[in-house]
């Protein structure tokens, strides 16, 4: 992927095409038993949302360029303007979200911490065990 990425050839590079849709099919059917392995497709969802917004950012680049007229500076600010456009959205909701968020301790934590406390030495040490896909 990242010789592909690099290589001096901007045009189509299907061998990394088909690894990340690859490791996509693969992650989407390994999710079936585990929803853990959903983080798996970060990377290649990643990538091929990049390669698309770097696409559109040069369509849109050109078609300034070329059809409108605009000179480089300005069409450089146009494609610049309509991302910002497109990132105000997100990053409101992302601030709403993150000043929005109150962390919580219910009940049964507060009793089972507490009977832990109770019950055991001042120096002992409690090693925990995350269950599988959870």
């Amino acid at each position: 992927v990242i010789h592909a990425r690099e290589s001096k050839e901007r045009g189509f590079h299907p061998d990394a095409v088909f690894l990340l849709t690859s490791i996509i099919c693969l992650v989407s059917y390994f999710s079936l038993s585990g929803i853990r392995f959903l983080f798996l497709m970060a990377v290649p969802v990643s990538l091929f949302a990049a390669l698309g917004i770097e696409r559109a950012a040069r369509l849109l680049f050109s078609f300034l360029r070329g059809i409108a007229r605009f000179p480089k500076p300005a069409s450089t600010a146009m494609v610049a303007l309509v991302a910002i456009i497109f990132l105000i959205g997100p990053v409101k909701e992302g601030y709403a979200t993150a000043q929005s968020y109150m962390p919580s301790v219910s009940d049964e934590w507060v009793d089972t911490l507490s009977h832990i406390n109770a019950s055991s030495k001042p120096d002992a040490i409690i090693n925990s065990w995350w269950d599988f896909g959870h």
